[in-house]
């Protein structure tokens, strides 16, 4: 018979600092397994983390036949699975299965993702201290007293809608540096701080940190990484917040030896950007929509997409592989440089404002 282990509750007062670093536009969906009719067998397809798998053999499988059973799943109403002193867990597939939970503490682990949209019974979430890039499933019923590093890769929004996060406007007091309305949280600066009541009396306090975390999923180039955390992050703490991102007009990100620019799409304040003579076979520049100079020169871009850049008036997209280029849409552009690529056609028509053109070494007809 195996020794059964229950871990030891975490008093939630502990968890009295809140961070949601940077709010995603939306919620991402991530596919969970949905609760399956009859027993449950406890393996690796259905719990893929063998930490998270042995925390339900131990605690959950009475009769110590790696399998659990309806009666065993229904009986299932708590999950109190944070890290203390134990292995951390990063997938916790598989809590889809305990549609009786009302209570989960998964905080302090190593969670990327977390979907409880099939426990719809959870009254109370304590996700902190995950860096988690998609929370899925909350309610209005739900409560969420610790949620630490939700980041995803788009771009910043100025507000967030409490529901989106299972928080209770009317359990929100003593907010500073924030309004809400409709049920909206719009912040005056880029922290925000609350006290917030869980229930049975018991309140903590919360902070709100708008920014995006300056990490490998965010920026996953990691010459570029360092420059924009050397560069942009100037009270180093490893968060570009708004007011960060805001002041960057100009980047100068060249010869660095970067492969992907991944992340510059934050900066839609930027209106330069020279990240030529580097080792970059795409870019996407379709966020930064103030770009008024563009220097991509000497890369090795196969393809350049301008069009939603209007404001250009400079653009040196020279020594690349560029099979194509429409400037049809950048009326404002006074000198191009496109020389040394592999274009067959090239239509200025539009572009009335021109001074400068340079296209040698091209397959012009």
């Amino acid at each position: 018979m195996k020794k059964k282990k229950t871990l030891a509750l975490l008093a939630a007062a502990a968890m009295c600092s809140t961070t949601l670093l940077y709010y995603p536009a939306g919620i991402f969906a991530v596919p969970l397994p949905t609760a399956a009719e009859g027993d449950v067998e406890i393996n690796a397809v259905n719990f893929p983390d063998e930490t998270f798998r042995t925390y339900v053999d131990e605690n959950f499988d009475t009769t110590d036949d790696d399998m659990l059973t309806v009666e065993e799943i229904a009986a299932v109403t708590e999950i109190n699975f944070y890290s203390a002193g134990i292995t951390t867990v990063s997938d916790l597939t598989g809590v889809a299965y305990f549609t009786a939970l009302t209570y989960l503490d998964c905080s302090s682990n190593q969670l990327t993702s977390l979907d409880v949209s099939q426990n719809t019974m959870l009254e109370y979430l304590d996700c902190g201290y995950n860096p988690l890039l998609a929370l899925n499933g909350v309610s209005d019923t739900l409560l969420i007293c610790s949620v630490d590093s939700l980041a995803a890769a788009e771009l910043l929004t100025a507000s967030v809608t409490l529901k989106d996060y299972g928080i209770v406007e009317e359990s929100i007091s003593d907010l500073t540096d924030g309004t809400i309305t409709d049920g909206v949280l719009t912040p005056d600066a880029d922290k925000v701080t609350y006290t917030y009541a869980c229930g049975s009396g018991e309140t903590i306090a919360c902070t709100i940190q708008f920014g995006i975390t300056v990490n490998e999923a965010n920026f996953p180039d990691e010459a570029f990484r360092t420059y924009v955390s050397n560069s942009f992050d100037t009270d180093a703490d490893g968060i570009l917040t708004i007011g960060e991102i805001a002041a960057v007009t100009t980047m100068t990100a060249f010869d660095m030896g970067i492969t992907d620019l991944t992340g510059v799409a934050y900066f839609t304040a930027l209106t330069r950007l020279d990240c030529y003579g580097n080792q970059l076979k795409s870019l996407d520049v379709s966020k930064n929509s103030a770009l008024t100079h563009l220097y991509c020169h000497s890369n090795q871009l196969t393809s350049l997409d301008v069009s939603k850049n209007t404001a250009l008036t400079d653009l040196y997209c020279a020594s690349n592989q560029l099979t194509s280029l429409d400037v049809s849409e950048n009326t404002a552009l006074t000198n191009l440089n496109c020389a040394s690529n592999q274009l067959t056609s090239l239509d200025v028509s539009k572009n009335t404002a021109l001074n400068e053109l340079y296209c040698l070494g091209n397959q012009l007809t």
